[in-house]
């Protein structure tokens, strides 16, 4: 019995293992076969699996779903790390009959898959030398056949459409542009308004004393002459001569010739001033000078150098005397000239400034120079000849008679000859002579000073001998 019993267990198992040897499908008979083959055979006869995992213990479990049945399988390979397939193990995950849905697989989704299955070749290593059994080298069984995989519809590209035709720009309608008006222009226009002040133009008047008249006379009386002997001029006769030269070699454009009369005469000759300057004027136009120089004026009793009271007073009264202007000074008063205004115009605003501007009146300023005649010296000496000492007598009554005398500069002349230092103090001490003389004739001393100008202010030229005669003086500034 007990025989029997066994043999019937035993019958048991190989029908047991008979059907389940017969219910495994054609990949899991494929998959039995493949245990302790290389994991790449497995790789190649299954294509792309579904997910590969590398636990990091150098084990790996590959998944693979089975569509082949009725039931959907799963399929778990195990690979150990020498790249060996080990085992497997058989998953149903739902028993429902699929049925396979086309659809189009874009070119984006081709290339994913064949990225995805580039990255699972990288992600198994190269095996490792594996160790020949005798039983591993049977050749492995072929693969199973795999399923061919539905054609994939190639999408066309389509053509690209036909490119939008040339957009031509339309010309703008031309806009014609109003010119913008010029900008207003504002311009001054200077106006001056006129700020009086007083210039001084200073001359020097130089009185002759022989140069006078008699009483209501306009004869003028005659004229000095030169003695060629002596060198010098001759007492008696009118300075016309020395007047002419002073006024030659001043340069001036304008010389006033003066004519003065006394108070006594004013009554009866009223006119008689102007007359006696004309009789001058042509006197010294007779001796060279330039008659348009030549300004005759009339000044009548208002300009008196002394008292009529006496002899003496009444001949310095009836006198020409000669201004000299200095040479490019005016005596006439400022012009006011305005400045041009500007042209006015459609955008020109013109806006007025004034401004200040100073108008000179001349003021004439005069120093009286009195040159009395032969006031003469010994030769080369500061010593006074008898005709110099009478000469000087006359000039001391002269000076003692005119009215408000402040002070007299008696200053001492030479002409050209010597050297400039022996003239200077040649003429110093000649002026300290007169002045000493006219203190002894009663003027005041405190009122007086003596100069020496040696040859540096000549009146006449020194090319003639009547020239250097005229140089040779002592002139008195007499200052008010």
């Amino acid at each position: 019995m007990k025989r029997l019993f066994l043999i019937s267990i035993i019958l048991i198992g190989f029908c047991m293992a008979g059907c389940a040897t017969t219910g495994l499908t054609g990949n899991e008979r494929w998959l039995s076969q493949v245990v302790g083959h290389s994991s790449n055979e497995l790789l190649a006869g299954l294509g792309a699996p579904t997910q590969v995992i590398n636990r990091g213990d150098g084990a790996t479990w590959i998944y693979v779903v089975d569509s082949s049945t009725r039931s959907s399988r799963q399929y778990q390979v195990f690979v150990d790390s020498s790249g060996i397939v080990r085992s497997f193990d058989v998953k149903t995950v739902r028993r429902v009959r699929r049925v396979p849905q086309p659809r189009v697989i874009t070119e984006e989704e081709l290339q994913t898959q064949r990225a995805e299955a580039e990255e699972t070749e990288v992600a198994l290593a190269e095996p490792e030398a594996k160790v020949e059994t005798p039983t591993e080298k049977q050749a492995p069984p072929p693969p199973p056949p795999v399923a061919e995989k539905p054609k994939q519809p190639v999408m066309k590209e389509e053509a690209p459409p036909p490119p939008p035709p040339p957009v031509v720009e339309e010309p703008a309608p031309s806009v014609t542009e109003e010119p913008m008006p010029p900008e207003m222009q504002v311009v001054e226009k200077i106006v001056y308004t006129p700020v009086p002040v007083t210039r001084e133009v200073h001359a020097n008047r130089y009185i002759f004393p022989t140069i006078t008249f008699a009483e209501g006379s306009a004869e003028l009386p005659p004229k000095g002459e030169f003695d060629e002997a002596t060198g010098e001029f001759v007492s008696g006769g009118a300075q016309l001569e020395q007047a002419a030269e002073l006024i030659k070699k001043s340069g001036s454009d304008k010389v006033f010739v003066e004519g003065n009369i006394d108070s006594a005469e004013e009554a009866q000759y009223p006119n008689l001033g102007r007359t006696r300057a004309e009789a001058v004027a042509k006197a010294l136009a007779d001796l060279g000078v330039d008659p348009k120089v030549l300004d005759v004026t009339d000044d009548g009793a208002s300009k008196p150098l002394a008292s009529s009271d006496t002899e003496a007073g009444k001949a310095l009264n009836r006198r020409v005397a000669f201004t000299i202007i200095p040479s490019g000074q005016s005596l006439e008063p400022e012009t006011l000239v305005q400045p041009p205004a500007p042209e006015p115009g459609p955008n020109v605003r013109i806006v007025e400034k004034v401004v200040e501007k100073e108008v000179a009146t001349p003021k004439l300023v005069v120093a009286d120079y009195f040159i009395f005649p032969n006031i003469l010296f010994e030769f080369d000496k500061a010593d006074l000849t008898p005709e110099g000492l009478q000469n000087t007598a006359r000039a001391a009554e002269a000076l003692k008679v005119i009215e408000g005398v402040r002070k007299v500069i008696v200053a001492g002349n030479c002409d050209s000859r010597g050297s400039d230092a022996y003239n200077d103090e040649l003429s110093l001490r000649r002026a300290e002579t007169v002045k000493n003389e006219l203190v002894k004739d009663g003027l005041d001393a405190s009122m007086l000073q003596a100069v020496g100008n040696g040859k540096r202010k000549p009146i006449a030229s020194n090319d003639t001998p009547p020239g250097m005669a005229a140089n040779r003086r002592v002139a008195f500034e007499v200052q008010h």
